[in-house]
């Protein structure tokens, strides 16, 4: 819309309604017959905005999508929003295909369909920042950071439990998935091997405070396996913040994707069928979602790009003798620190400056220093002694 030039068309018309001439008045304003009648020829039609450029979209697209799918995909939207499922167009995707249809839209058909019916909502932000600045590990390549999170328990038909112990790379956005008959050290550390023998080994692991990830209230000093697997591979352990479980946002929803999708759809009857479901939905994940995080590739597809090498875990993998004190390596915690300037690593309590007060620290064990460092930015504000034992 031209507010100039439709002003310029309301002149001619209103000069030609007062009786001048028409070649004079398409000659004063510099336009031609053709536009001078066609004007004129508008005003006629009695439309009150006659002046205005009608639409110059097509009035018949040939490749348009056809109405049925398009109501189809509609309704499967609405479907799962009534469920309280997940209702985004990867969502409506898989649910077309789990239809059986001869023929489903792509993931951009999806998006213009909903888009077209204004089906498309602004996301609600789940949390509010505290405005402080979070020591986050930065992001570069593949497998610079992966994210663990454990599902469970849940039941299969019998009642059977099991838990399952997920893994991403937070660059590719692939996962691994591996579900597990009990939530133990031994069984969470059989399935971080399986994961890093398909996604490779990653620079630093973030993990939330579980006991299975870190070891013993009671004996703070003396690791947990999985942590002296990291230190023996030369992974960094993350452990985020007490009670903020945000902090492992990409992980966290796709646990949640998984429990909608996968755990609540599939019918399983065995812990082996179980095992073979979870792996070809990994596959299905891993070969068809599209993250925008990843500018709409797939996961297989962003690691295809990369110029990254997957450093993958030897498939004879023998473990390490997890009695053995480690001797190298880094472990990381991210604190909040509050009022009472207590942080809290591993259950032990240490006492901080008043300066970091309602700040996020990063505390480091330095395993081969035997110290403990924290850290407020890039800043060292304190340093205490840390024996393993």
């Amino acid at each position: 819309m031209n507010p100039k030039e439709e002003k310029i068309r309301q002149e001619a018309v209103r000069r030609y309604l007062a009786g001048e001439s028409p070649k004079s008045i398409y000659t004063s304003l510099q336009r031609c017959k053709v536009w001078f009648f066609k004007w004129v020829a508008r005003h006629r039609t009695g439309d009150p905005h006659w002046f205005r450029d009608l639409s110059r979209a097509p009035k018949n697209v040939p490749n348009r999508t056809d109405p049925k799918t398009e109501e189809l995909v509609c309704s499967v939207r609405k479907q799962l929003e009534e469920n309280n499922e997940f209702y985004g167009a990867q969502a409506i995707l898989w649910t077309l295909e789990d239809l059986g249809l001869p023929q489903v839209p792509s993931l951009m058909t999806i998006n213009r369909i909903l888009k077209r019916n204004g089906l498309i909502r602004p996301r609600e932000k789940r949390y509010k920042p505290k405005g402080k600045a979070y020591p986050s590990i930065e992001v570069k390549g593949l497998n610079d950071l992966h994210q663990m999170d454990i599902v469970g328990p849940r039941y299969l038909v019998g009642p059977i439990r099991f838990y399952s112990a997920n893994v991403m790379d937070i660059y590719s956005h692939r996962v691994a998935i591996n579900p597990m008959e009990a939530k133990n050290s031994q069984c969470v550390l059989r399935a971080l091997v399986a994961a890093w023998k398909r996604l490779g080994i990653p620079k630093y692991l973030q993990l939330d405070n579980q006991l299975p990830f870190r070891g013993s209230n009671r004996y703070p000093h003396s690791f947990g396996a999985l942590i002296k697997l990291c230190l023996h591979l030369g992974v960094q352990p993350v452990f985020i913040p007490l009670h903020e479980p945000w902090r492992n946002g990409s992980i966290e929803k796709f646990q949640d994707y998984f429990q909608v999708k996968f755990l609540r759809q599939v019918h399983m009857e065995s812990f082996s069928e179980l095992l073979q479901q979870s792996m070809c939905y990994e596959n299905r994940h891993n070969n068809r979602y599209r993250y925008s995080v990843t500018k709409g590739r797939t996961p297989v597809r962003t690691v295809e790009l990369s110029n990254g090498k997957l450093h993958l875990l030897e498939s004879d993998f023998q473990m390490p003798n997890m009695r053995k004190k480690p001797s190298k390596g880094r472990i990381h915690l991210m604190r909040f620190i509050r009022s009472h300037r207590i942080l809290d690593i591993f259950g032990e309590k240490f006492k901080v400056s008043d300066k970091l007060i309602y700040e996020y620290v990063r505390a480091t064990i330095f395993v081969k220093e035997q110290k403990l460092k924290v850290f407020l930015d890039e800043n060292q504000m304190a340093e205490f002694e840390y024996r393993l034992t």
